[in-house]
């Protein structure tokens, strides 16, 4: 159930971004390949990799705005490969179904 909850939490999430059409551009040297512009939608993303992709950035930037505001981190989560492969099986699930 939890699996499914956090899955939920990733998409709902992703979608406000995207609405608001959120990006990031970490200052992180010279490299412009870093920006992650949330121009995907969520429901429509053909794999979690995608999902992956767009979500990590956005949590560190939460993250880091949280702490710079003296809270905890907003999303404490670390997603290993094997919570990625059953993230997967959510999407497809819900993919399918769609």
């Amino acid at each position: 159930m939890r699996l499914w909850a956090h899955y939920l939490h990733m998409v709902d999430t992703l979608e406000t971004a995207w609405q608001f059409g959120i990006g990031i551009r970490p200052k992180a040297g010279d490299d412009a390949t870093q920006a992650v512009r949330q121009d995907v939608d969520p429901y429509r993303a053909e794999n979690i990799d995608t999902l992956i992709e767009h979500w990590l950035p956005l949590t560190f930037a939460l993250n880091s705005l949280n702490r710079s505001m003296g809270h905890e981190h907003a999303y404490p989560f670390v997603i290993s490969p094997r919570v990625t492969e059953k993230l997967g099986f959510v999407h497809r699930v819900v993919r399918e179904a769609s």
